[in-house]
C-alpha cells in the first residue's frame, strides 16, 4: 500500500506495479516521481528477465585485450620511433619477396675455353625481382661463388656493398 504524503527513492520498492503505475501517470515527464518510478519500473524488468545490470567477467576480460592488443598495434605500426634495429627488421622482411636469377652471359666463349683446356673469364647476370608488394629500397646481393677443386679460378670480382 501507498504511503502518505511524499516518497523518496527508496519508497518505490515498496509499492506494487500498479501503485507504480499510477505515480508515475500523475507526475510530470521529468519530475523526480517519473524518473524514479521510470527506474523502478526498468529494475523489476531486468529481475523479470533475470539479467545483470554488469557485463559477464570473462566479457569484460575479452574487450579489455583486445583494447590492449588493437593499441599495441596501432603503436607499432604508426606511433613507434624508428630505430636501425627496426629498419633491419623491415629488410628482412623485404627479403622473403625477392627472387634471384643468375644466368651465364657468355656460354659460347666459356665452351670454347673448356673444349681448349683454356682459362676464360665466366661471366653472369644476376636478376633481383621484387615479387611482393614490399618496397625493397636497397637490395645487397650476397653471392657465394663454390669454385671446382680441379680448377684453379684466375680472378672472381664483384662488387662490395653496391645497391642496386
Amino acid at each position: 500500500m501507498r504511503k502518505p504524503g511524499s516518497l523518496k527513492p527508496q519508497d518505490f520498492k515498496d509499492l506494487t506495479d500498479e501503485e507504480l503505475h499510477d505515480v508515475k501517470i500523475e507526475g510530470i515527464v521529468g519530475s523526480n516521481y517519473w524518473e524514479w518510478a521510470t527506474v523502478e519500473e526498468q529494475r523489476r524488468e531486468r529481475q523479470k528477465k533475470k539479467v545483470s545490470p554488469w557485463p559477464h567477467p570473462i566479457t569484460l576480460f575479452l574487450t579489455s585485450l583486445a583494447v590492449i592488443i588493437s593499441s599495441l598495434a596501432f603503436y607499432f605500426n604508426f606511433i613507434r620511433p624508428r630505430s636501425d634495429k627496426n629498419q633491419d627488421i623491415d629488410k628482412v622482411a623485404q627479403r622473403a619477396y625477392l627472387n634471384y636469377q643468375a644466368a651465364v652471359t657468355n656460354p659460347e666463349e666459356a665452351a670454347k675455353a673448356i673444349k681448349a683446356d683454356k682459362d676464360f673469364l665466366l661471366r653472369y647476370q644476376v636478376t633481383v625481382t621484387n615479387g611482393g608488394n614490399t618496397p625493397a629500397d636497397s637490395i645487397l646481393p650476397k653471392i657465394n661463388v663454390v669454385v671446382d677443386p680441379d680448377w684453379t679460378p684466375i680472378m672472381i670480382t664483384f662488387p662490395v656493398e653496391e645497391a642496386f
